[in-house]
């Protein structure tokens, strides 16, 4: 845990604050009826709007949960060593379809058990890829898809010299540009538990127009809780693998049109 502060440090954070909000967007009673109080511990689930690799160094030095990683994590020295020694998800985010299907059970079954056990919760960022500290891109349905409870966060970062920690698109040398970036801040807000119930099917599944339980779910989470934190505009025009394609394209890379 003191490596993962130190990490940070070392990376330019040199503040940060955590903040439970139960008011405002941290309200649930509006998605969960008026009996609703908020609840801060049961849920084996936390999801996040994910902006750079502070992101997991942070969460890892104080919540300590596991993550749902790509699985070429696995194969990078030293940290897929970590990665194994916190118990993480491997899944392959460029699967065919059955195999998403797959990894969505698998990530279901890793919530049932923490919720049964009080395993250490596994940390989603259901974005897919990091995004730009400003907007967020759609949900993936994994964090979702068995409807088990969620706890949401939200990172935003700010930096004197206006440099952006979020880096993974360019170059090495602009990574430790970045990374000597001075007195880089971060909020973290945490809000409360978050459970669909009767309420929230009756009032805001939009199940007329076709959509999906999960989806209803992930709507609320993404747009009435994450984004409303730091008034993060919301794409729904912009998927993860378009993250992926702009990285090829500045990376100089071709990638196959299908």
């Amino acid at each position: 845990l003191f490596c993962c502060r130190l990490h940070c440090f070392l990376g330019g954070l040199y503040w940060s604050n955590i903040e439970y909000v139960s008011t405002g967007e941290g309200d649930y009673s509006k998605w969960l009826g008026k009996d609703w109080k908020p609840e801060w511990k049961g849920s084996g689930t936390i999801v996040a709007n994910h902006v750079c690799w502070m992101d997991i160094c942070f969460t890892l030095a104080y919540f300590a949960p596991s993550f749902v990683s790509k699985k070429e994590v696995r194969n990078i020295p030293g940290i897929g060593l970590i990665a194994m020694a916190i118990d993480c998800v491997f899944l392959d985010r460029a699967g065919t379809k059955e195999e998403k299907i797959k990894a969505a059970e698998t990530i279901e079954n890793r919530q049932q058990e923490n919720e049964k056990t009080g395993r250490s919760p596994v940390l989603i960022f259901p974005e897919g890829a990091t995004t730009n500290n400003e907007q967020m891109i759609k949900f993936k349905r994994g964090a979702f898809s068995g409807l088990h409870s969620v706890q949401p966060m939200a990172f935003k970062y700010w930096s004197l010299n206006g440099i952006s920690p979020q880096n993974d698109t360019i170059s090495m040398f602009h990574f430790f540009f970045g990374m000597m970036s001075a007195f880089t801040t971060l909020h973290l807000k945490v809000y409360p538990v978050f459970k669909p119930n009767a309420y929230f099917w009756q009032h805001h599944w939009k199940e007329s127009s076709g959509e999906q339980k999960w989806e209803a779910y992930a709507r609320v989470v993404r747009e009435e809780i994450i984004a409303k934190s730091f008034n993060f505009s919301v794409r729904d025009d912009v998927q993860m693998e378009d993250k992926f394609e702009f990285k090829d394209i500045m990376k100089g890379k071709t990638k196959k049109k299908e």
